[in-house]
């Protein structure tokens, strides 16, 4: 046994290693992906609030807003 002992020293920090680069793939993985309804829902919703956001301040041809007579 202890002919192996350097052998046991270097084990652990390679064991620490490749458990902790585990761990943080496991972590860091994609969820996973929506059924389509959800996807379908998701997007209508975000589609909708883009449709309230840009009703939110009038602009005119150039982009400049409407409400204020000016840049904005």
């Amino acid at each position: 046994m202890s002919e192996y002992a350097w052998a046991w020293w270097l084990a652990a920090p390679i064991v620490a290693t490749a458990l902790a680069a585990a761990l943080t793939w496991w972590r860091g993985r994609p969820r996973r992906a929506r059924s389509t309804a959800e996807s379908i829902t998701a997007h209508r919703a975000f589609l909708d609030a883009l449709g309230t956001a840009g009703a939110a301040e009038p602009r005119d041809a150039r982009g400049h807003s409407a409400r204020r007579g000016g840049r904005g």
